[in-house]
């Protein structure tokens, strides 16, 4: 096994080897002023029926120019406001009829801790992604060798959150490290001409899987969520590697099963999170308002779509018709172009990965009263989810129907065109959305020291979904 001194030796090599590859440029991070919000919870009895929308219009009212929602569950709601109102926490908790107290009390300091606190290290990581491939023939790099020079490599990229430019150099690396079994496409252009990349994993296995069923993972629909990106991109190259290692040998899941990956499903949006605005939710799409762009990607889908009341300046914008986000329209056409005997049951199971408040959310989103016809299935699988997660992790993860994470049973538009309901509709019979880490603490804002355990936990979530797949239990 390759030493670490032999790592930092080759490492020191492939870093002075510059041929003729450039050091990307990073934008300066200059983002939009939090310093004047931080972010309240507020508990209430898990027997009220809280809209949203009411908290908003009664914080509103009370003169805070800038309220959003971050999270509502049956215990408690999470409210971004201004910290001026914080030294009136008590009568804003008269005011709800709720216990509210400060959870973050200034932005700013939560946002700066999860970006990169080294810029020139992020470079250097850049230049011997790019360089290591090109050196592949030396005969310094056996097989042996190069596992151990990428595993540390893919270490060190994890230690920290990678910009689009950095990630997009990462997917062509892992591509040509792993050629037989990974193709990195682009299934189109964005609004602002960046690539949607999906990679494939098909290690061609007609025995184990003769029907070429597919395993689906999405992450960054919310730009700002940067957690779930870094979570797939994990989870990917724990597959990846574990293959190349012959862990598990002819029972590794990837014999048995194909996998679709889209770590960044909002490039637009995540890119704007590096160079604007941390906090940015939506794409980057004209909605016809000048000053106010994007649509919300999980509510443009065209699965039970329905226009909702909000205006284009709100997180939560649609647009007047389906699929009116540019993203979602790829992803439809990349799906029905892939998957279209929908009979073959090839499209076999779905996870898309958000954040935050540890849930394992299913089907349906549009209705709260309205189930799935195999509804008994998927709860069980949920909830061994559940239960394998606090068995590695000691972390609680809720299983809850998706209608109530987006106040479905209150406002039926609320729930309308999401992509778990989409996918689930496209025959991914296993679909469920996962709200990773944490409870709160943070919120959106995990610093990067939360990357390699919430993808440990994250990669676990998707080993066992698989064994319960490839090993169902008896059901008869």
């Amino acid at each position: 096994m390759v030493t670490l001194r032999s790592c930092v030796l080759l490492l020191s090599v492939i870093g002075s080897q510059i041929q003729g590859h450039s050091i990307p440029h990073n934008k300066e991070l200059i983002h939009s002023d939090y310093s004047k919000d931080g972010v309240i919870r507020c508990f209430h009895d898990n027997s009220q029926t809280i809209s949203t929308d009411h908290i908003i219009k009664k914080l509103s009212h009370c003169g805070h120019h800038r309220v959003e929602i971050w999270n509502n569950n049956d215990q408690f709601i999470d409210i971004q406001m201004s910290i001026k109102k914080f030294n009136k926490i008590d009568k804003i908790s008269k005011k709800l009829g709720m216990n509210c107290n400060v959870m973050i009390e200034n932005l700013n300091t939560v946002i700066q801790d999860t970006l990169p606190q080294n810029k020139r290290d992020n470079e250097i990581l850049m230049q011997m992604l790019m360089d290591y491939p090109i050196r592949t023939d030396d005969e310094m790099f056996n097989m042996e060798t190069n596992r151990g020079i990428h595993t540390k490599l893919t270490e060190y990229f994890f230690q920290e959150y990678r910009d689009l430019q950095s990630l997009q150099i990462w997917f062509n690396v892992l591509q040509q490290w792993f050629p037989n079994i990974l193709t990195l496409k682009s299934i189109g252009k964005t609004s602002q001409g960046n690539d949607l990349n999906v990679l494939e994993i098909n290690v061609n296995n007609v025995e184990k899987n003769p029907k070429g069923k597919t395993i689906v993972i999405t992450g960054g629909t919310h730009s700002r969520e940067w957690i779930s990106i870094s979570t797939v991109c994990y989870i990917m190259f724990s597959l990846l590697n574990d293959y190349d290692m012959g862990i598990n040998g002819e029972d590794n899941i990837l014999n048995s099963l194909n996998f679709i990956f889209a770590p960044t499903l909002n490039p637009d949006g995540y890119e704007y999170t590096w160079v604007e605005d941390r906090l940015w939710r939506k794409n980057r799409q004209d909605t016809g308002n000048l000053d106010c762009p994007g649509f919300d990607l999980d509510r443009t889908f065209g699965y039970h779509w329905q226009a909702t009341n909000e205006f284009p300046c709100s997180g939560n914008y649609n647009g007047d018709m389906p699929f009116a986000a540019m993203e979602s329209s790829l992803w439809d056409t990349y799906i029905q172009e892939n998957f279209k005997r929908h009979h073959d049951h090839r499209l076999y199971g779905f996870i898309d990965f958000h954040s935050y408040s540890q849930e394992i959310l299913y089907p349906f989103t549009y209705s709260c009263d309205e189930l799935p016809n195999d509804i008994e299935n998927l709860l069980e699988l949920a909830f061994d989810l559940s239960k394998t997660i606090r068995k590695f992790s000691g972390k609680q993860y809720d299983v809850v129907q998706s209608c109530k994470d987006r106040d479905a049973d209150i406002n039926p538009t609320g729930g309308s065109g999401s992509m778990l309901d989409y996918m689930y509709d496209k025959g991914a019979h296993w679909s469920y959305q996962i709200k990773l880490r944490d409870t709160g603490n943070h919120g959106f804002l995990l610093p990067p020291s939360y990357i390699h355990p919430v993808g440990r936990e994250g990669t676990r979530i998707v080993q066992a979904m698989c064994d319960f797949l490839l090993n169902p239990p008896n059901w008869n």
